[in-house]
């Protein structure tokens, strides 16, 4: 079996419940992805079937209104959702190319622009997306704005969901919420909780690459922390002590990262490889 390098994809993926700009404002159901504007672009990968434009919107259950999943923490279940523009539904397995995947390629804003429709009700979706930092410099926080028109002409929604577009209600955090670090049980917080995480193969559970992180067995990140008004999230506190040691309380520019030694455990170049040194 071929040993291979490459660099270490130090991207991020953050579970959000509705990212980027909406038009118009006033709406209850995302009915399609009207493009990405400014410094950025919306990566299609073709290894993983994505099709242009790279995001699409699914939704299964209008007015779905304070959705929770079995333990009241994951994305388990959900069936709306905005995700990679390939086969793949809401709920497929993971690891099987949900994420969308933004390329950040400058300081300036990045415009997500969907377009929406009334749905007589308040209808969720949650958010698979992947970030690469492709700007130049080491990213030290990041924000979501939702609001309506791009760029120069970008103005936030009104505050207290007055235009009919937030971000998720806050709920109680469940006790399996309260295992991850900044999060105490029963405080408010997100459903699923809001966070922005490395990849699992580095620091984690291992994800689709391995039992365990290579880096750390804890989770490494961003919590995300919503504004009062539900419109704004930003990334607060950093969390994980080797990352810390090792690679700062950021997010590397791609080409800046190490390079790593993969082995293909199993023969099959379709599946990801192992990160052994």
């Amino acid at each position: 079996m071929p040993l291979k390098t490459t660099q270490l994809a130090f991207a991020a993926a953050f579970p959000l419940l509705l990212t980027s700009t909406l038009t118009p404002a006033a709406a209850g159901e995302i009915t399609g992805f009207d493009g990405a504007f400014g410094d950025g672009i919306i990566y299609i990968d073709t290894t993983e079937n994505v099709t242009p434009p790279g995001i699409q919107s699914i939704t299964g259950a209008l007015n779905n209104d304070d959705f929770t999943s079995a333990n009241g923490f994951s994305p388990s279940g959900v069936v709306n959702c905005l995700m990679a523009s390939n086969d793949n539904v809401c709920n497929s397995p993971p690891g099987t190319g949900k994420r969308y995947k933004s390329w950040l390629q400058g300081p300036d804003g990045f415009d997500l622009r969907f377009l929406t429709a009334p749905s007589g009700g308040v209808t969720e979706y949650f958010n698979f997306g992947k970030v690469t930092n492709f700007s130049g410099a080491r990213v030290a926080g990041f924000s979501f704005i939702l609001g309506t028109g791009t760029g120069a002409d970008f103005t936030p929604v009104a505050a207290g969901g007055a235009d009919g577009v937030s971000f998720d209600n806050l709920v109680a955090a469940t006790a399996k919420a309260g295992e991850w670090p900044t999060v105490t049980a029963g405080d408010l917080d997100q459903n699923p909780l809001q966070r922005f995480f490395f990849p699992g193969g580095l620091f984690g559970d291992g994800g689709q690459e391995g039992v365990t992180g290579f880096f750390s067995a804890d989770d490494a990140g961003f919590e995300v922390v919503p504004d009062a008004d539900l419109i704004r999230l930003d990334t607060g506190v950093f969390f994980n002590a080797e990352h810390l040691a090792l690679f700062g309380d950021g997010l590397l520019d791609r080409t800046r990262l190490p390079e790593g030694l993969f082995w293909d455990d199993d023969g099959d170049p379709n599946t990801e490889a192992v990160l052994v040194a």
